[in-house]
């Protein structure tokens, strides 16, 4: 497998500890935006604050579930149930950030957890992301 850590760095294979370290490293970076999601009613308000200059940013929004058993009916595993964990949903850009200290918009609630993501645009690293359940 091949995994991407904050948008930006790279784990090929099963490195388990390479990952570890990544993953330290980047949670203790101070994030580049203060970000707050809440839910009102059937939306959710999504408040973004710019610590430092920013690039072009997406304020991406996902739904998931967190799991589901699938019965697998065809292939090498055909007959056997597999339990599936934090499955994406529904995945929309809810808006580009491209100037100012703040960024406010609202989102569908929906009835299930979800996570908003602040992206460099064009696949870039994660500045800043919140979960919702």
């Amino acid at each position: 497998p091949e995994l991407v850590v904050q948008g930006s760095d790279t784990v090929m294979g099963a490195r388990g500890m390479k990952l570890s370290e990544l993953m330290r490293h980047h949670a203790a970076q101070e994030a580049l935006v203060g970000l707050s999601i809440t839910r009102d009613g059937a939306e959710v308000v999504i408040e973004a604050t710019a610590r430092v200059g920013l690039p072009k940013v997406d304020i991406h929004v996902v739904h998931y579930t967190d799991s589901e058993t699938v019965a697998i009916r065809r292939g090498e595993n055909a007959g056997r149930s597999i339990t599936y964990s934090h499955i994406a949903k529904d995945w929309h850009t809810a808006g580009t950030w491209t100037d100012g200290d703040t960024w406010t918009g609202r989102a569908p609630a929906m009835d299930m957890p979800l996570v908003v993501m602040v992206q460099e645009t064009g696949y870039g690293p994660i500045l800043a992301a919140a979960r919702l359940r």
